[in-house]
């Protein structure tokens, strides 16, 4: 089940034409005001602001910061900061042709142009999505010098961005929030107990604990970004701070499983983003064991935060990995055997072989599936596609054999694919292939 991550971050190459944005194609451009220029560069990502010294009273502290976060998200999610744009997705697929844009920094010193600049960014209706800029974080300094609310932003942002060079959706709301607000605080620039919002988060949490109102977590997992309010913001960071204080591969390992569902949409993208909230609560929910042990390991953990905000104690908890694939399962192979077939449109012969095998469905959710057979080449062209499985309602485990249709097979042909197109009630539509060695 573990799929390596194909995404890579986006503090990346970015030559300085581009920074200044001369020439650049319209989807590389930052999303900066008029009148921001690239005034330096950290590492691969340019920083924008009206002038050079703006950055002067604070230029050092904030590139040494910057470093780390770079250090750290890479870190936290298993990613390179080494290229400016990555493909993502399968040859088919919801994402292909989708690129990752490079990753830019705009400093704010004037409050009216920041709220401007946010409200232009949609961030007054979604700020989970870190201002609504896919490639583009904003801080506003008022100071001489950065604080520590400054430098919680800066994580918390920079979190939003780089969480969709993982998951183009940005779901499941709860992780992506949920992990901002834990980096924002759990870094060693910030002393949580000096921000603004941290003190604040503890007094809701307690109100809402007091008078009922805290979100359970099966509610948690599949609220959508539309309907994420504040309460449920504060209990995600609760969750996430749960599964890193426990073991902080978990949220790697949950990342990479969604990540690899997400490569095989095609879609439907609505059902997309409902079908990578429930697969993250069916994982999660597996790891607990259950609902109510996952209820009561965010429950003991809260009463820890309570008791112990800097270092809430680390608790033994019987739980599993990440396990559990719900792609489509292939068991077969391709037959030795070389067979003489004539194409009734040409008349022409060639050696066919034929894939001998069968499917299975593997979503806990009931939907449908289907499969197509190719033959490749060594340049990526692929044959007309074989049907060899008529599409078909299915429920989990449940596995078909394919019919026995036979592929053409010619000197240039060196794979068979094996196609299963397949969806989810009331999801999204993917499709995952797999590749057999062809042999004379």
């Amino acid at each position: 089940m573990r799929t390596t991550l194909s995404c890579l971050v986006l503090f990346a190459s970015a030559r300085l034409a581009l920074a200044q944005g001369a020439g650049s194609p319209p989807e590389e451009k930052p999303d900066v005001p008029d009148g921001y220029v690239c005034v330096d560069v950290c590492g691969r990502l340019p920083i924008f602001a009206k002038n050079k010294s703006v950055l002067a009273p604070f230029r050092t502290d904030l590139k040494a910061g910057l470093a780390d976060i770079a250090s750290e998200l890479e870190k936290q999610f298993g990613l390179t900061k080494e290229t400016l744009k990555v493909g993502i997705g399968l040859d088919q697929g919801l994402w292909k042709d989708e690129r990752r844009e490079a990753a830019f920094l705009v400093v704010f010193t004037d409050a009216a142009e920041f709220a401007a600049w946010e409200k232009k960014a949609g961030a007054d209706g979604d700020r989970h999505i870190a201002a609504g800029y896919r490639n583009t974080v904003g801080i506003l300094v008022e100071a001489k010098s950065l604080t520590q609310d400054d430098w919680a932003g800066l994580w918390h942002r920079f979190s939003h961005l780089l969480y969709r060079h993982c998951l183009r959706t940005g779901s499941p709301t709860w992780l992506d929030e949920g992990l901002a607000r834990y980096l924002s605080w759990a870094n060693r620039r910030v002393k949580p107990e000096q921000t603004a919002d941290f003190p604040e988060t503890l007094r809701r949490l307690k109100e809402q604990k007091a008078s009922g109102g805290l979100p359970t977590i099966a509610d948690l997992l599949m609220r959508k970004a539309g309907d994420f309010s504040q309460e449920d913001a504060d209990a995600a960071w609760v969750l996430v701070h749960l599964l890193v204080t426990h073991q902080s591969a978990l949220v790697n390992a949950l990342t990479n499983a969604l990540a690899g569902l997400e490569r095989c949409a095609v879609d439907r993208m609505d059902g997309v983003r409902h079908d990578l909230h429930r697969y993250a609560a069916w994982l999660l929910t597996n790891v607990f064991g259950d609902a109510s042990k996952l209820q009561a390991a965010w429950d003991q953990h809260l009463e820890d935060i309570f008791a112990d905000p800097a270092r809430p104690k680390k608790r033994t908890l019987s739980v599993g990995e990440i396990v559990g694939d719900i792609l489509p399962g292939f068991d077969g192979a391709v037959s030795g055997r070389g067979l003489e077939i004539t194409d009734p449109r040409t008349g022409i012969r060639y050696e066919a072989r034929r894939w001998l095998g069968s499917v299975v469905y593997r979503a806990p959710w009931d939907g449908r599936m289907g499969a197509l057979a190719q033959t490749e080449d060594r340049h990526d062209d692929r044959s007309a596609p074989v049907q060899i499985l008529a599409e078909r309602g299915a429920k989990n485990g449940q596995k078909e054999r394919c019919d026995n249709e036979s592929l053409p097979f010619v000197g240039g042909q060196v794979w068979a694919v094996i196609t299963v197109a397949w969806s989810i009630d009331e999801g999204g539509a993917y499709r995952t292939s797999r590749k057999y060695p062809l042999s004379r």
